[in-house]
């Protein structure tokens, strides 16, 4: 987000001056974007084209020469975000064999399998009319942690921008020349954003896209402004939305301080608390999960399912993360039953398997998940087939492998 907005402030620069280096560094702020998030390449995109619709300095000329001096700027500002970003591709290509690992083809240790598995492109949008309202359905459906969207957005993101569109016409003519390739930018990362939800389900998660919510922001603030032209002489109908407005604000505000207050470090900080007690207050049992697994004997290797952080082991070769939640949905389609999973498992040198069992709750929970019923029949299986170890207040049971 901040890349994005730092982006759009430099892009700006370059309209008014027509200086080449603020394009260079408005492409070059896009590249590192791109290169904190894949979906992050709705930025370069969406700022190319707010180039071409939007030239600098407005050129004098014939159309043609406005067309070529277009391009020739967004190709610019193209150039800058791929040099930038290309670091990433090289480390991937040298890595994995693939540049964009691990998207597109297999590399590394990304199958055809997992690549499926982890795209799910099976869960894709189907009708292009619910795609294309996938913003409106994050905001009036979307909850943090409670299902697909996996955001809270409160309804000014969407009342507010609706509100400068009803009184676009009674902003003065230089703010709405401001607006203009804000408006290029929005539009084409939101195009951007419902291509992907037909692709797959998982683009319909908003954290995928927050780059596009500075624009969008800068264009809430200006629909608060534009407001003023539903007033009447016998009603402030301005006055009275801005109050609410504030109110909504300040609430969020409080609920964001509140959270803030709970969740706070300032006591392991100021070494009121010790980090284990901090750990344990945030993390739930991971913390005694992991702790028990560092003191397993020597030359120990654990197959983790369902839990993707691995950080904690003392060794990095003695954990096996699962890191994409496919371990067993792999495990199943390329090797079979719970017997032979086991000895996959020797052969492999592992001796013991940490399973997350909130987790794998969670995603048996899903009407739409990969799994079928084979798959939990099997895992149950395989419990009886190793040794416990330990549970830990019922969100992870640790197994030897007999």
């Amino acid at each position: 987000m901040l890349l994005a907005l730092a982006m759009l402030i430099a892009l700006r620069q370059w309209r008014s001056s027509g200086s080449p280096r603020w394009l260079v560094l408005g492409g070059a702020l896009a590249g590192f974007a791109l290169g904190a998030k894949y979906t992050a390449a709705l930025v370069p995109l969406s700022g190319a084209v707010m180039i071409a619709a939007y030239p600098a300095c407005a050129p004098q000329g014939s159309r043609i020469k406005r067309f070529k001096s277009s391009v020739l700027s967004a190709g610019l500002f193209s150039v800058a975000a791929l040099i930038v970003f290309a670091p990433w591709l090289i480390k991937n290509l040298w890595h994995t064999g693939n540049p964009v690992y691990p998207f597109l083809w297999p590399g590394g240790r990304m199958d055809a399998l997992k690549q499926w598995f982890y795209s799910r492109p099976y869960m894709g949008e189907r009708n292009p009319l619910w795609a294309a309202l996938i913003f409106f359905r994050a905001v009036f459906w979307g909850a943090q942690s409670a299902n697909g969207y996996d955001a809270t957005l409160g309804p000014l993101i969407v009342f507010l921008p609706f509100a400068l569109a009803v009184g676009w016409r009674a902003l003065e003519a230089r703010v709405r020349n401001e607006l203009g390739p804000l408006i290029v930018f929005v539009l084409t990362g939101y195009a951007g954003w419902v291509t992907l939800t037909l692709a797959s389900e998982l683009a319909i998660q908003i954290r995928l896209f927050f780059a596009l919510f500075p624009a969008l922001a800068i264009l809430s603030a200006a629909g608060l402004t534009a407001i003023g032209s539903f007033d009447s002489p016998a009603l402030r109908v301005s006055i009275i939305i801005k109050a609410v407005v504030a109110l909504i604000l300040a609430l969020t505000a409080w609920e964001n301080l509140a959270t803030l207050a709970a969740r706070s470090p300032l006591a392991y900080l100021v070494g009121a608390q010790s980090a284990a007690s901090f750990r344990e207050a945030h993390l739930g049992a991971y913390p005694a999960a992991i702790e028990r697994v560092n003191a397993l004997p020597p030359g120990s290797r654990v197959e983790f399912l369902w839990e993707t952080r691995s950080l904690d082991c003392v060794e990095l070769d003695r954990c096996r993360p699962d890191v994409v939640i496919y371990n067993w949905w792999h495990l199943r389609q390329t090797v079979g039953a719970a017997e032979a999973i086991l000895s996959h498992w020797k052969a492999q040198g592992v001796t013991h398997v940490l399973i997350y069992d909130l987790g794998a709750d969670f995603v048996r929970s899903q009407a739409d998940a990969a799994f079928v019923d084979s798959d939990w029949t099997e895992l149950d299986a395989l419990r009886g087939r190793m040794q416990l170890i330990q549970t830990f207040d019922s969100a992870y049971s640790l197994y030897a492998l007999r």
